[in-house]
């Protein structure tokens, strides 16, 4: 449900109020994970496990019942595992997985203008309660079970004043934030009586001043500049516990800690105190670009800009096993990350029927927020990261109602300092999901029907290889793939109604959408596959007037 109530009693102020509601209950997660069997190998990673092969690894472990081509307990099913020609779209799992959501918001927005200066506020209210569990390796087996719980509010508030003086663009405004949430967890393998319960909370106050000035010293050359300060306060709570080893984890301001085999609280090993629970912090961020036009068409522009992301904590949904309890708690905090992004880029329109855009850049990360699973334990680790590239896109409008358009995009890029599973190995791997090579292409074609406007389109995407996360195991590289898609539509003269015929993925392409890897957690993989060839009409009427 949505409702929007608008008053506009002068020119020169009007606000808009927005409320709306969401309730959705035990929404099914179709064609959730694959099943595919996974053995660590010499460096602890995953390799996909071959039909007659038998995991040595979870042999030695002595749980569960690995056999040739199975996973670690023992679950095998060719016909769904899509490493021996098996389909990817259908699993074995006989415990639902779901996902319940209930969603409360609003939103005011008031603008005002007084003289020659706008004023904007804008103030949001959320709350959320969501519920979401699902099986974790496509078996029977209850090899993995995974859900997790939240309840949270967050407030927001935004100040902006803009003016334009002369060849001048003023923008100036102050933004905050709160943000307060419980949340329960659960990764659990019951089939080795692993069966942690974590509860834990976080209250972020965050608060922002910024300003931009444009100038225009030319109608062909202008200056941007910006700057915004920010600051972080965040406080944050996290107990775990695990019964069959006695595992405890306490981290909060009152203190760290941690409990192995029902043994008194320790602290041996643990590099961080209470203080962790409660960091400050902050960070300037800035932008500044050069624009030179030397024609109406065309484009050049130089631009640097510095961005940042938050520090914060890995809670996650499982506790560490027994004798790995220290290493969990001093991983738990994570540093705030900073980006410096530098684009050289042209923009340019050869005649009505071409135009095309051509960019640049360098990015440069500081303490780059890398996702990172070795077995049960989840962290956020900061490693230093950097990305160079170039893109290029066209458009061409040939004859009337004809349009092509052509992008592709080049990629470097490289994680430093990488810590494989095997805790000695130090390698260096792209960034996760950044394909060397990436393209696009569409065709559309419009023409005039029945009195209204009739379009064919196809359209297609090229993804080259990559990796998944930064950790880059054998089972989580995705080889390049190509996807084609079809539409054909019609629109009424005057534009009130139109309808569309769509086919997806033509070709039934298989190919992954995420996947990583845990292998060293119940010797599967966690895939999940893209959708296949799917077909649909959409249909749209337009009601009153514009």
């Amino acid at each position: 449900l949505r409702g929007i109530l608008a008053l506009e009693p002068s020119v020169d102020f009007k606000a808009k109020l927005t409320v709306r509601y969401a309730k959705a209950n035990k929404e099914r997660q179709a064609g959730l994970y694959s099943s595919e069997p996974a053995c660590p190998n010499a460096q602890f990673q995953g390799e996909f496990l071959a039909p007659t092969q038998t995991c040595a690894y979870w042999v030695n472990f002595g749980v569960g019942n690995p056999g040739p081509g199975t996973a670690a307990t023992g679950f095998r099913n060719d016909a769904i595992t899509p490493s021996r020609g098996g389909t990817p779209f259908a699993t074995q799992e006989t415990s639902p997985s779901f996902v319940n959501r209930k969603l409360f918001g609003s939103t005011l927005r008031l603008d005002a203008k007084i003289g020659a200066v706008d004023l904007v506020s804008v103030t949001d209210y959320q709350l959320l309660r969501k519920f979401y569990t699902e099986g974790g390796d496509s078996s029977p087996d209850l090899g993995v079970v995974f859900f997790q719980g939240a309840k949270s509010y967050q407030v927001s508030q935004e100040l902006r004043a803009s003016a334009k003086l002369g060849s001048a663009y003023l923008v100036a405004g102050a933004y905050g934030l709160i943000i307060d949430g419980d949340y329960t967890g659960k990764f659990a393998s019951p089939f080795y009586a692993y069966d942690p319960s974590v509860a834990f909370s976080q209250r972020t106050e965050s608060f922002a001043v910024f300003s931009q000035a444009e100038y225009e010293f030319t109608p062909q050359f202008k200056a941007i500049g910006g700057i915004r300060y920010w600051r972080d306060k965040k406080v944050g709570n996290y107990v775990g516990s695990e019964p069959s080893t006695g595992v405890g984890i306490n981290f909060s301001r009152a203190g760290t800690n941690f409990t192995s085999f029902g043994g008194p609280a320790q602290t041996t090993g643990v590099n961080i105190t209470g203080a962790a629970a409660t960091p400050t912090f902050e960070g300037i961020t800035l932008r500044a670009e050069l624009d030179y036009k030397p024609s109406d068409d065309s484009l050049i522009y130089a631009s640097f800009n510095r961005g940042s992301k938050s520090g914060g904590f890995t809670f996650s949904t499982g506790t560490p096993f027994a004798g790995f309890e220290a290493a969990f708690l001093n991983g738990i905090p994570y540093r705030p990350e900073r980006l410096d992004a530098y684009e050289l880029g042209l923009k340019f329109k050869a005649s009505r029927a071409l135009s095309f855009n051509l960019a640049a850049f360098y990015y440069d990360y500081k303490n780059y927020q890398a996702f990172a699973q070795v077995g049960p334990i989840q962290s956020v680790i900061n490693l230093p990261a950097k990305t160079q590239g170039v893109e290029a896109e066209a458009t061409a409008r040939p004859i009337r109602g004809l349009t092509l358009q052509l992008g592709a995009s080049f990629l470097k890029s490289k994680v430093s300092n990488i810590l494989l599973p095997d805790l000695v190995s130090i390698v260096e791997h792209d960034l996760p999901q950044s394909p060397g090579a990436s393209g696009n292409a569409l065709v559309r074609y419009e023409f005039d029907l029945a009195g209204g406007t009739a379009s064919l389109q196809a359209d297609a995407l090229y993804t080259g290889k990559f990796c998944f996360t930064v950790l880059c195991a054998p089972v989580e590289q995705e080889r390049a793939y190509h996807v084609e898609n079809l539409r054909i539509g019609f629109e009424s003269a005057g534009k009130r109604w139109s309808v569309a015929g769509f086919v997806n993925n033509v070709f039934n392409r298989k190919y992954r959408a995420y996947a990583f890897d845990s292998s060293l957690f119940a010797g599967v993989v966690a895939g999940v596959y893209a959708r296949p060839r799917t077909w649909g009409i959409t249909a749209k009427m337009r009601f009153g007037s514009e």
